[in-house]
């Protein structure tokens, strides 16, 4: 099931809420300044206003129901897009412990911890300890381990420094007293409020995680660790701004109904029994399994299917990340799929061209590291012919020093001979400065030396550039090479995540088109196993073929959704999905509000047109009648008003604590009968709702009866085989564990209760008529009933109305009818939700009443010790059940009828005080405006006429709103 769009079929739940009530704020002020008549108008209209004001939309309850390690918390904190519900990752968190999820406007995320009571934590306890027990006590028997074990964990959970000899020689209020800590938490609650989400997870674990996994309090080295509260918890409460939720709709997290300890198993058992929806979650990988049905929809699906709840249910795969696309493709033999070879044709071009562009990377770094190697040899020549051109340089300054020291030095010898041989000094010096030229243009070999080094030297640093430049366009060309490797290496992993998309979506249709064969085989066969003679014939009829049952399906993978979403931390790319609504959250999420509007739509459209119907009797009210003489208005006043009420100057007030019931009782006839519209409706609407319940009863016996007195005695004749049956397949100390918790026992992999297992025969025997009674209206016909007599008297006030009122009479005699259909769908739509929540409590009556029965055989057996105990336990409860059977499953049948008689009485008080209370009163005020004179003071004119002018332009959007409704229908 894909929900790709939002519904825009028309205004939303909220939105009619919202028309409603602004309606109402606008019009509420103005109707408490003018005069109203009389004192029943002022009562009825001021119970009108405040319920409305009063009026809420239901809360719809989702169940999320599945196996451990199926991912419920991250599926829920993706739905909720916020970390908010500790996952598995997060620690060891306690598996036993409802959390309700709802929605509230404020921006820090809260939580309510309820802890059990003293009593319920007592009983736990001693059976804990008990599990624990004392092996003296077990006469050389072998214990149960596991049992052990984990009564031991969860014992130490709370108590970590109790040792095994404490837990031996100690009561268990002599633990809980020992303890004040944490007995003074027990029947309270703990608030927590954190603004992010991060710490408000960190402080809930501090709750509901177990910490002492590993402490041993009889060993003297280890550590000592803080108590961990989760065994002591009842359920969590948490409130936070998920938009998902703001529509009225609150997620129960249910790790799983098979709690050992009996306050929380019933906590977990109600919400699955009581809440609108179930949500079965597993993880694909065993979704896609043929022993899907057996594992994961067994416990789920009879409690809908006792229930006749099979429409509530949907069903959530989740890690659909987790592919193996060679396994699946081979499997669903998705390999022929024509969009699976496009895209392994699209691999394969991938594969050959990044073949291509590794021979170019490969190419390009082999030309590099040639160039590479001529550069470095260029640049060693460089370097060579640098350090010889230096040399000679050198040399040569050597040998320029050396004549001039030796020109100095004959200077100096001829000094003393200058004054008389001054031409000979004057030759010689010119002859020394000569010197060096005449040496230097004498040696020619010298310049050519020279002149070479500079050649050399310029082709060197051309031969380096060139090689620079051949380097960097090679470079380039590796660069390029590298660039169309990552660009083809994004596109394998594209493409390798298209397949994975591909097979994870093949593989949700195949898994939803098992789980869907499986609950319609599981459906009919669970209701033909009870059709066991000819008149049950009609009943199979009413078995849904298969193209009736559509389950919904979702396939959802949270970790890569919250990928996408960047609601992780980790900066890894989605494995599989390469969008958010190929995650299949989003549908999630659209499918939850779906829920939520489907619930809250009639209710709300109810709401609106009540408020329609209150507006138009407003204005009626308001509306000049014809010109009526006194006269005829005071017959019609003696006639049709329940009470001689003077009018009255007083204005609606909300503060007013007078009521209906607080008027004059009116006279009545001669003959006894009630006198005016408001008592004779009273008095015909409580015979209507008396005669109906009544009916409803005997319908009841007559077509349940039968079927409850035929498995009581299919109860009665294989208890004691069930009995023993039960305590032949399971060892001594199980069956111990399964007496001491009265029938009803837990392990890992293991839920015994004999209980459930006598009742199976009744339970299953009524379970076909069961759900096609329920299924069916059982108030069908009421509405109808109900309006008889009020348009019986509604006629009667038509024909007495003088001519000049004939129309206005037709006309408010419409608009009473109206009003009181309106009243009646109300009521009769939560007569159906109580009926229907009345009637899964009374199907749950039967194994309670069973364990009620069998209380005495219980305590008996589990006295039982030492050698041969097992087989004296079963003969205890065997003879019980021989002598008590016929007795106790008689009690129970009578207890079921007795709860839904309870049941149909309470509805019909509840009836009574909405249609008894509403449409009597409402009709005599809206048929009193035919008898009525209303003052005509400037005051009052000015405060009608404005109040009119709303109204009018209210009642025309209303009519918009209306003629909408028709066009989306």
């Amino acid at each position: 099931m894909n929900f790709t769009q939002q519904n825009d079929s028309g205004p939303t739940p909220a939105e009619d809420m919202k028309i409603g009530r602004n309606a109402v704020a606008l019009i509420s002020e103005d109707i408490e300044k003018i005069s109203l008549g009389t004192q029943l108008r002022q009562t009825t209209w001021k119970n009108e206003l405040q319920s409305f004001k009063d009026q809420r939309l239901p809360e719809v309850t989702i169940a999320v129901f599945g196996v451990t390690g199926a991912g419920k918390s991250s599926l829920l904190n993706a739905i909720l897009q916020d970390n908010i519900v500790p996952t598995g990752g997060m620690g060891a968190a306690c598996t036993s412990v409802a959390i309700e999820i709802s929605y509230h406007p404020k921006t820090a995320i809260e939580a309510r911890i309820h802890f059990l009571t003293r009593e319920d934590w007592r009983k736990e306890l001693e059976n804990l300890l008990e599990d624990i027990g004392d092996p003296a006590r077990h006469g050389g028997q072998p214990g149960d381990k596991e049992s052990y074990e984990v009564a031991l964990q969860k014992v130490r959970d709370v108590y970590p420094s109790i040792s095994l000899n404490q837990l031996h020689n100690r009561t268990a209020d002599d633990i809980i007293n020992s303890h004040p800590e944490s007995s003074r938490l027990l029947g309270t609650s703990k608030d927590i409020s954190e603004l992010e989400s991060d710490a408000f997870i960190h402080e809930l674990q501090r709750y509901i995680s177990s910490n002492n996994h590993e402490i041993d309090p009889d060993d003297e080295s280890s550590v000592e660790l803080k108590p961990s509260l989760c065994p002591l918890i009842r359920r969590v409460a948490v409130r936070c701004n998920a938009s998902v939720l703001s529509t009225g709709c609150t997620l129960v997290d249910l790790p799983g109904v098979a709690d050992s300890n009996s306050a929380r198993a019933a906590i977990a058992t109600d919400y699955l029994r009581t809440c609108n929806f179930v949500w079965i979650v597993a993880p694909i990988i065993r979704a896609s399994n043929d022993k899907i049905a057996k594992e994961l929809l067994g416990d789920a699906l009879k409690t809908q299917f006792q229930n006749n709840r099979i429409k509530s249910l949907t069903f959530i795969a989740t890690k659909t990340d987790d592919v193996l696309v060679n396994e699946i493709a081979k499997d669903l033999n998705i390999k022929t799929n024509p969009l699976f070879q496009s895209i392994a044709a699209q691999e394969k071009l991938i594969l050959q061209e990044t073949s291509e562009w590794k021979k170019h990377l490969a190419a390009a770094k082999k030309e590099i590291k040639g160039l590479q190697e001529q550069l470095e040899q260029q640049r060693v020549m460089k370097t060579l012919q640098s350090d010889d051109d230096q040399s000679k340089g050198t040399s040569k300054r050597k040998r320029k020093a050396s004549q001039k020291d030796s020109s100095k030095r004959q200077k100096r010898e001829n000094d003393f001979s200058r004054v008389n041989s001054q031409d000979i000094v004057q030759e010689t010096s010119d002859s020394s400065d000569s010197s060096d030229i005449d040496d230097a243009e004498a040696d020619p070999r010298k310049q050519t030396i020279e002149s070479d080094s500079e050649s050399n030297r310029s082709r060197l640093e051309i031969k380096i550039r060139e090689l620079e430049s051949a380097i960097h366009i090679a470079e380039g060309r590796r660069s390029e090479a590298e660039n169309q490797l990552w660009r083809r290496r994004e596109q394998c992993t594209n493409t390798e995540r298209q397949k994975k998309a591909l097979c994870a979506n093949q593989r949700n249709k195949v898994c939803a088109r098992r789980v869907k064969e499986f609950l319609k085989t599981q459906l009919i066969q669970y209701n033909i196993n009870n059709l066991n003679d000819s008149d049950n014939l009609p009943l199979l009829q009413s078995v849904p073929d298969s193209s009736s049952i559509d389950l919904p399906f979702f396939g959802c993978s949270s970790r890569d959704y919250m990928r996408l979403a960047k609601q992780t931390e980790d900066d890894q790319d989605p494995s599989c999905f390469s969008n958010e609504e190929e995650t299949g959250i989003p549908g999630l999420q659209r499918w939850c509000r779906e829920l939520v509007t489907t619930t809250q739509t009639s209710v709300a459209r109810s709401f609106r047109e009540r408020v329609h119907a209150f507006i138009r009797s407003t204005a009626s009210y308001l509306t000049a009648a014809e010109a009526v003489s006194l006269e005829d208005r005071n017959k019609l006043r003696d006639l049709w008003q329940s009470a001689k009420v003077e009018p009255i100057e007083k204005k609606l007030s909300t503060d007013s604590n007078e009521s209906s019931e607080s008027l004059p009782k009116p006279p009545d006839s001669v003959e006894g009968t009630p006198y005016g519209i408001k008592s004779t409706l009273e008095q015909a609407l409580q015979n209507v709702i008396a005669t109906f319940t009544e009916t409803i009863k005997a319908r009841i016996r007559q077509e349940l009866g039968p079927k409850c007195a035929i498995g009581a005695k299919k109860a009665q004749n294989t208890a004691v085989k069930t009995a023993n049956n039960l305590c032949q397949e399971v060892r001594w100390n199980t069956y111990q564990a399964v007496l001491r918790r009265n029938g009803f026992y837990l392990r890992k992999g293991l839920t015994l209760n004999l209980n459930e297992r006598l009742a199976k025969p009744l339970t299953e025997s009524i379970a076909p008529t069961w759900a096609q009674f329920f299924e069916s209206d059982i108030y069908q016909g009421f509405p109808e009933a109900a309006l008889v007599p009020i348009q019986h008297l509604l006629g009667k006030v038509e024909e007495s109305a003088p001519a000049g009122l004939k129309d206005r009479a037709k006309n408010q005699s419409l608009l009473a009818l109206t009003e009181a259909r309106l009243i009646i769908g109300s009521a009769m739509w939560m007569a159906k939700w109580w009926i229907d929540t009345e009637q899964k409590g009374a199907s749950r009556l039967i194994p309670e009443q069973v364990k009620a029965g069998m209380l005495n055989a219980y305590n008996a057996a589990r006295e039982q010790s030492g050698n041969g105990s097992k087989d004296r336990r079963k003969k205890i409860i065997s003879d019980h059940l021989a002598k008590t059977s016929q007795k106790i499953f008689q009690e129970a049948e009578a207890a079921v009828f007795a709860r839904l008689n309870d049941a149909l009485d309470d509805i019909a008080q509840r009836m009574l005080s909405r249609i008894v209370r509403e449409i009597p009163g409402k009709a005599e005020v809206t048929m009193s405006v035919l008898w009525e004179n209303p003052q005509d003071s400037p005051e009052e004119l000015k405060a009608r006429k404005e109040l009119l002018e709303k109204l009018k332009d209210l009642q025309t959007k209303f009519d918009l709103h209306v003629a909408m409704d028709s066009t989306s229908a």
